[in-house]
């Protein structure tokens, strides 16, 4: 998942700077960000989360990811259940057309079911409230002896 959130954050960087580097050509950078989209890419998930051996969920179960991945195919599976968080293809296809076809383009255009919750909330609310929301949801947590650890250096 880092490697994936690197590369979204990496676009965004480069777009920024190419924005502001073009503007002296006339060249107008714009970055749409696309929510979750409905792809085959979730049945893919599905299948891989099915079949063992196969680089699967179950390879995770000997390691200090196992309640994350069980927590994280639950949470999957939920979100994939409920429609209403998942654009179609053409609805982001439609916002690239705006964006490449608007006189005046915004910087960022927003395509994604919930976008107060997916784009709006994690920019408002402080990175620790909802780093701690996120591994709420997928079941991460510091081992035992690492939390008595941290409230020792606290005190």
């Amino acid at each position: 998942m880092g490697l994936y959130c690197a590369s979204k954050n990496a676009l965004e960087g480069v777009s920024d700077a190419l924005r502001l580097e073009m503007r002296v050509h006339g060249i107008r950078v714009v970055t749409v960000r696309p929510g979750p989209i409905n792809t085959p890419i979730w049945d893919k998930g599905r299948q891989a989360g099915a079949v063992e051996g196969s680089g699967d969920w179950h390879a995770y179960d000997n390691t200090a990811f196992k309640n994350t991945m069980v927590s994280g195919k639950a949470q999957m599976e939920l979100f994939i259940g409920n429609s209403r968080n998942m654009k179609q293809p053409e609805d982001v296809a439609a916002v690239v057309l705006k964006a490449a076809t608007v006189k005046t383009p915004k910087a960022h255009y927003v395509c994604c079911g919930n976008w107060v919750e997916n784009w709006v909330l994690p920019n408002i609310f402080p990175t620790r409230m909802v780093d701690g929301k996120i591994c709420q949801l997928f079941g991460i947590r510091r081992p035992q002896a690492q939390r008595g650890a941290a409230k020792e250096h606290v005190n």
